[in-house]
């Protein structure tokens, strides 16, 4: 997205604590809005206007989410500068990912030490009216610098989020979400979920290891990241093409990717792009196959990319 007017990135973060804080302890009021919110994102019908700022850019988004017979389908159209559209459809509501377990207390393994509470302080701050409804404020403080913070504003009534904001590791703002306009429930208005242009993205699942509680992530790939930050869990290893691997790792809030490509890829490249919080840092390393370019698309920072990549390894 190209950036134009700085504003939110110069607000210096003062995280306020006040009489309702719950904190390191992954409080019950807490627990139970995260939960909800994992629900009501994938489970409720909804449609409005959201605004996205990054870089002092502010960009405005028309969603569309609906479910019909267990099935998910959403369509998310940028209403001003180029014409961007992205529809998602297909994606049955019981098909959790990793990051939603972990945000609903949900754990494939017996392994507690991944909960939100020991990688995050939680605040609750009070209360913040955002399009016309109301909303409880959390705040989410990390506990090492291996990864950002949040400021959410989750709706009371329906559990959606009605803001979003990542917090870097000086305490500013990098990104805001923000919805101006939200109608819930009832029928998805007719259209709405329809395509309007034949130059559309699709996201697809087919990247997202999911299954009933309990069931093991494939995790056989020929790849290894010997160092992660702490508690972050594999939410899905496979090959997306012949030689081409995807490893994907969260802590139920940030996600990232490692993407591994053979020698004489046409992917060879190295560099660092970043928008807000998604960094995409790319490089190579050489193995006894040859030169393999290897990339970090997420949402951490750099530093810790950076040694992700310098210490991912072919098994032997």
């Amino acid at each position: 997205m190209n950036m134009r007017r700085t504003f939110i990135t110069a607000i210096l973060l003062i995280l306020p604590v006040s009489p309702l804080v719950v904190a390191d302890s992954g409080g019950e009021p807490v627990n139970r809005i995260l939960k909800q919110m994992s629900t009501a994102m994938r489970e409720l019908n909804y449609h409005g206007l959201f605004t996205y700022e990054v870089g002092g850019v502010l960009d405005t988004y028309r969603i569309a989410h609906g479910v019909e017979d267990g099935v998910e389908y959403e369509r998310l159209r940028r209403l001003n500068g180029d014409d961007r559209e992205v529809v998602r459809r297909g994606h049955a509501i019981d098909c959790l990912s990793r990051g939603d377990e972990l945000l609903r207390g949900i754990l494939r393994s017996a392994d507690k030490s991944s909960l939100l509470h020991n990688n995050y302080r939680f605040y609750l701050t009070g209360d913040e009216r955002i399009a016309d409804r109301s909303a409880r404020v959390v705040h989410i403080v990390p506990k090492d610098h291996h990864r950002f913070g949040y400021t959410l504003a989750v709706d009371k009534k329906t559990g959606l989020p009605l803001k979003v904001m990542r917090i870097n590791t000086d305490r500013r703002v990098m990104e805001r979400i923000q919805f101006i306009e939200l109608v819930v429930g009832g029928p998805v208005p007719e259209g709405r979920l329809a395509t309007e242009s034949q130059d559309y993205q699709e996201a697809g699942h087919d990247l997202i290891d999911c299954g009933p509680e309990g069931e093991s992530i494939d995790e056989s790939t020929p790849w290894v990241a010997n160092w992660l930050p702490a508690r972050f869990v594999v939410a899905g290893q496979r090959e997306i093409a012949t030689g081409d691997y995807m490893l994907t790792y969260t802590d139920g809030l940030a996600t990232f990717s490692i993407f591994v490509s053979p020698p004489n890829s046409r992917f060879l490249v190295e560099g660092r792009a970043q928008i807000g919080a998604n960094l995409a840092y790319m490089n190579q390393r050489v193995w006894n196959q040859g030169a393999h370019s290897v990339t970090v698309v997420g949402e951490i920072p750099f530093t810790t990319a950076q040694r992700v990549l310098a210490e991912l390894e072919p098994l032997p």
